[in-house]
């Protein structure tokens, strides 16, 4: 598995040049994919609005790792 990490455009007089950063891997690398913020919530609205802070929540990269969420555990309440 090839996976790029990073791509570059390389300006010059008579054209760009796309440089592409790649490794070769055959896991997938914590330390090319560190955690990233997660698409869940981690403030309500009220929370939010009433000035609350809070770390948010991070979630690994890694497709194995990570579980397709069903939209049945999401709730919304009325106003």
């Amino acid at each position: 598995m090839e996976v790029e990490i990073d791509r570059l455009l390389k300006a010059t007089p008579n054209n760009i040049t796309p440089i592409i950063f790649s490794m070769v891997k055959s896991q997938f690398s914590d330390d090319l994919f560190p955690n990233s913020i997660s698409t869940k919530p981690y403030l309500s609205s009220k929370e939010w609005l009433s000035g609350e802070n809070n770390v948010p929540i991070s979630m690994s990269l890694n497709q194995i790792d990570n579980q397709v969420q069903d939209f049945d555990d999401l709730s919304v309440s009325s106003p």
